[in-house]
């Protein structure tokens, strides 16, 4: 229980932007609902074993996530380790669509994508692959990241970066593995553990890029950046974590008529987000938060009524 709790707390620092008002959103383990009687799960639905004789390609079978993979990750990484090669070392890592059928390894179907390990090739919703990287055997260990910002898709091996490998994917993708020879056996780390490859470095280095990106971003508009800076502020009064917002701002704001309310929000955004580093955090924030832009239009929304 106290490892399942730490793995937990792991994922939470490795994506801090991932909303659980539904529960945990993201992949913990491989789904226990396989079709095939010749694939098993281990207990901690991380291990998954080839049982079969893997004649043909008619007898590879894939296995996904419990849960598609959310794009409020921004960046998202997990890692499989070949425990065993088997007999062929037909091993394809990657992610697929939640309609994609679980018969074939993972880039042979359309709306899935894969690296196999007999050949080196990236697989991309067809059964031809492209030369990618080197092939991988036992005790090698895999790792696949998305990244929904740039939209492409990286594999690494025993820590280090292969490359991009697709491009132009589409949302909702689950973590899969495909096995097709005898005794190939694989274990998952979904984040719960240290991975092998310096995803953090990674991760920071794209949340540095976003706010820069923003916080560069002309407007022109001085109306639209009195908005903009007022929302911010309102946003700020209700998460005071992202930035040092004075309590007592939340019910100034609270209870003053709307023109003192703008000005001291205006007031709250400046001071608060004077800083470079708050300024990064609490933008990048914004990037990633989902219901941050819910509330934009629903205030966008109130002002074209008030207007009207």
């Amino acid at each position: 229980m106290e490892n399942n709790s730490r793995g937990l707390n792991r994922l939470r620092t490795l994506y801090p932007f991932v909303c659980e008002d539904e529960g945990f959103p993201l992949p913990l383990y491989w789904s226990s609902e396989v079709k095939f009687y010749f694939v098993s799960l281990s207990e901690n639905k991380l291990r998954v074993t080839y049982k079969g004789y893997g004649k043909t390609q008619l007898d590879a079978v894939s296995v996904k996530a419990t849960r598609s993979i959310p794009s409020s990750c921004g960046l998202y990484y997990f890692e499989v380790k070949i425990i065993s090669r088997g007999t062929d070392g037909y091993i394809g890592i990657g992610l697929s669509a939640d309609e994609v059928d679980t018969n074939a390894l993972p880039g042979w179907r359309e709306n899935s994508f894969g690296y196999h390990g007999d050949d080196g090739k990236s697989f991309c919703s067809s059964g031809t692959g492209q030369p990618y990287g080197p092939t991988f055997t036992t005790n090698d260990v895999i790792g696949c990241g998305i990244n929904f910002i740039d939209n492409t898709c990286f594999y690494t091996k025993n820590g280090l970066n292969l490359g991009t490998a697709f491009d132009d994917l589409p949302l909702n993708l689950y973590p899969t593995i495909g096995l097709n020879s005898h005794g190939e056996i694989v274990e998952a780390n979904f984040g719960q553990s240290p991975f092998v490859y310096k995803i953090e470095d990674d991760m920071r280095e794209l949340r540095a890029r976003i706010a820069s990106v923003i916080l560069n971003y002309p407007i022109p508009d001085k109306p639209m950046e009195a908005s903009i800076q007022s929302m911010i502020a309102t946003y700020l009064v209700q998460h005071p974590q992202w930035c040092d917002v004075p309590r007592s701002a939340s019910s100034a704001s609270s209870s003053s008529g709307n023109a003192s309310s703008d000005s001291s929000l205006s007031d709250v955004a400046s001071s608060t987000c004077s800083s470079s580093s708050s300024s990064a955090s609490l933008l990048t924030h914004f990037w990633f938060n989902r219901n941050f832009f819910h509330v934009s239009k629903d205030s966008r929304r109130k002002r074209k009524a008030d207007d009207t």
